[in-house]
């Protein structure tokens, strides 16, 4: 520090005072260099993708299912009787259409005439009507004289009242190859509000020959 007149001090530079000082010379790093590491490469990095099979993991597992067996509903004996019953009841309706509507053959004795198979037609139906075997007596009729006595029910009733027929041969006439004509007296055991009674009938059939079996075409009283 320098003290000037007055007793003020100032700083003097050293150009001022006078002092000099060599030059500076440039720092240098004398120290050997040491080996710096080089950095390592890496390979480039891959994008991220999901493996495609790979289960997820928020997917929540599906819980198995369990089947209820179903309960088996007792069969009711009465079911089975039932369907008895009705398996029945269509087997006599299908016996009886049957025998309502099957073809009643009688064969007369092969040299039997015409006026004798005529006869024997008439005998074969009044069995039939003694044994009630009323189908078998519907069926040795026509299918017109059937529609002229009306249903085969009506035509049974038609008997409620006959216990028994006994019947005799007239005269026979063969009317044509296929057509005789025969008188035929009927004792009827018939029972009626006094009782049981035997009438007598006369009728002359017409009996014909039909598809080739012999047939009652009709009978009137004479």
């Amino acid at each position: 520090m320098y003290t000037g007149a007055g007793g003020s001090q100032s700083y003097l530079t050293d150009e001022a005072r006078g002092t000099s000082y060599p030059p500076q010379q440039e720092y240098r790093d004398t120290r050997s260099a040491e080996p710096v590491a080089s950095t390592p490469s890496y390979p480039p990095t891959q994008r991220y993708q999901p493996f495609v099979n790979a289960p997820n993991p928020m997917q929540v597992a599906e819980t198995p299912r369990y089947t209820i067996p179903a309960r088996r509903r007792r069969r009711s004996p009465l079911g089975g009787l039932v369907f008895l019953l009705l398996l029945l009841l269509v087997g006599g309706g299908l016996l009886g259409f049957w025998t309502t509507h099957r073809n009643v053959v009688v064969n007369p004795t092969p040299s039997a005439t015409p006026t004798e198979a005529a006869k024997q037609v008439i005998q074969e139906y009044y069995t039939d009507v003694n044994k009630r075997d009323y189908h078998s007596a519907y069926n040795l009729l026509t299918p017109g004289f059937q529609t002229y006595l009306g249903s085969y029910d009506s035509f049974a009733r038609g008997y409620d009242n006959t216990k028994h027929n006994d019947i005799s041969f007239g005269t026979a006439k063969q009317v044509s190859p296929g057509n005789v004509d025969v008188v035929t007296t009927i004792h009827a055991l018939e029972t009626k509000p006094q009782g049981d009674v035997t009438s007598t009938y006369r009728l002359k059939y017409s009996v014909v020959r039909l598809n080739g079996f012999w047939k009652i075409q009709s009978g009137v009283v004479v």
